[in-house]
Parts: structure tokens; sequence; C-alpha cells
């Protein structure tokens, strides 16, 4: 049975996975990978008393079974990123795509950051209008200091 051979091969990621997934992303992670709101809500009602770790281990266990050999790592990873885990990602990397650097810079394969595309740097402020910037806060600054005093 294949969906079988691929949770075995899976079974070491998805402990640390469940190990290392806080309780406010489990539920997306787990729908990010195709479990439907029904299943969530079972693995909830039947491992709650199990604790956070095996419910997500046990989902993911519903999701190798669910997807077969469709349940691959790389999808695993892309749920991992579309969570914000990149440290999980880099983790899991590190042990399959070891003629990779998975340290600081990631295989670039594995990883999309569509925040870091759309991010404007900083422009450099010249000397005056550097000056103009801190008189600002200067001014401000007694007004705020009257605002606490009052507060207090």
């Amino acid at each position: 049975m294949e969906g079988v051979t691929v949770t075995a091969d899976l079974t070491q990621e998805l402990q640390i996975v469940a190990d290392n997934i806080e309780s406010k992303h489990w539920r997306r992670l787990l729908r990010g990978l195709g479990l439907k709101d029904k299943d969530l809500d079972q693995i909830h009602h039947d491992y709650v008393a199990d604790g956070l770790v095996e419910m997500i281990y046990q989902g993911l266990r519903k999701w190798t079974q669910q997807d077969g050999e469709k349940a691959t790592l790389q999808k695993l990873l892309a749920g991992l990123e579309k969570i914000h885990r990149r440290d999980l990602v880099i983790m899991l990397s590190a042990d399959h795509f070891p003629d990779t650097n998975a340290g600081p810079t990631a295989p670039s394969h594995i990883f999309h950051d569509p925040v870091a595309e759309h991010t404007v740097p900083k422009q450099p402020v010249s000397g005056a209008s550097q000056q103009s910037a801190r008189s600002k806060k200067r001014r401000g600054l007694p007004g705020l200091l009257k605002t606490l005093v009052k507060l207090a």
C-alpha cells in the first residue's frame, strides 16, 4: 500500500513539525495541506486529552493517509511556508538537501517571500532633513512629558 510507505518515510518530519507548531497555527497548516474543518474537529475531539503535539501529529498522519503518494515533503514545506515557519523549512531541508546551503540563506527552489519582493528600501535622509526631524521630535517631547505627568 503506497500511502503507508509515504507515512513511514515522513514519520520523523511529521514529529518534528508536531513538536514545533504553536497552537494558533496547527489548524491553518492542516487546512493548507487539504484537511477539512470536520477532519480537524474530529482530530481535536479524539486527541485533545493527549495534548497539542499529538493532535498535530495525528492531523499530519491523516493528511499523509488521505493524500497517499501526493503527500510529499515538498508539500509539507510549502504548508510551513504559508504559516511563516521558515525555521522549520530550513531544519527539514537541511536533512533532505544536504548539498544545498540550508543555513541563513535557504535553497531558492523552496522559498518564495512575497513580502520581501514588495518592500521599498528606506531612502537616505539628507543632513537638513535629518536636523528638521530631530527638532520636531524635541519640540514634541515637552508636550508628551506634560501628558504623562497629567496621567500619573
